[in-house]
């Protein structure tokens, strides 16, 4: 099945919010899982993996905390939406020096907040995690090889060129069981039914 990327960042957003996150955070994945869609990435894939792995564990402690120069969690590895959020609200300090996080789950759903930093910017944004190295202008993406599941080292950097980017989409082409994944999570935040609610037609 494909999917229009309104119905991706749809999903994504419930399903973000099943997971246990704000609304506020649950927006921006669904941003996030759209703009990786539509260059080609499998958003859809790192999302589910990773709200599967975390499911359960206090958000809390998958926050980015400040040590020093570098960015860790609490009691866990960081969860990659909230370290690209705290990320995009430093953009005008990346400017000048690199964002380094260490011990990341799933770091390509950083991306689309490195592409925030990178139109803040007007220049070209690189997120370096371990050996693999994805870059950014804001709208288009490269990534030199397959990013991993987890990254010991994350830094957001600025560049000077993009790279080849990756084709770009209007559709989705999900694993059907990530997209269940998805949806699974999603179905989280739609009330029980009631006799009540039967009565009145609701679906």
């Amino acid at each position: 099945m494909t999917y229009s990327l309104n119905e991706i960042d749809a999903t994504a957003k419930k399903a973000a919010r099943g997971a246990g996150y704000s609304w506020g955070v649950a927006e921006d994945t669904g941003k996030a899982l759209r703009f990786l869609c539509q260059n080609g990435l499998d958003g859809c894939g790192a999302l589910a993996a990773f709200l599967v792995a975390t499911d359960g564990i206090d958000k809390s402690q998958l926050a980015p905390e400040r040590d020093g120069d570098m960015w860790r969690a609490q009691g866990s590895r960081l969860c990659p939406i909230t370290l690209g959020i705290t990320a995009a609200d430093r953009a005008y300090q990346i400017d000048d020096t690199p964002f380094q996080a260490a011990d990341t789950r799933y770091p390509v759903l950083i991306l689309p907040f490195a592409a925030l930093v990178a139109r803040s910017l007007g220049r070209c944004v690189v997120v370096d995690c371990d050996t693999s190295r994805m870059a950014t202008d804001g709208r288009l993406v490269s990534v030199s090889r397959s990013v991993p599941e987890t990254a010991a080292s994350v830094t957001l950097s600025c560049g000077d060129r993009l790279g080849q980017p990756n084709p770009q989409f209007s559709r989705a082409v999900p694993k059907d069981t990530d997209w269940a994944t998805l949806n699974a999570f999603a179905h989280r935040t739609y009330a029980p039914a009631t006799e009540e609610s039967r009565l009145k037609g609701a679906g």
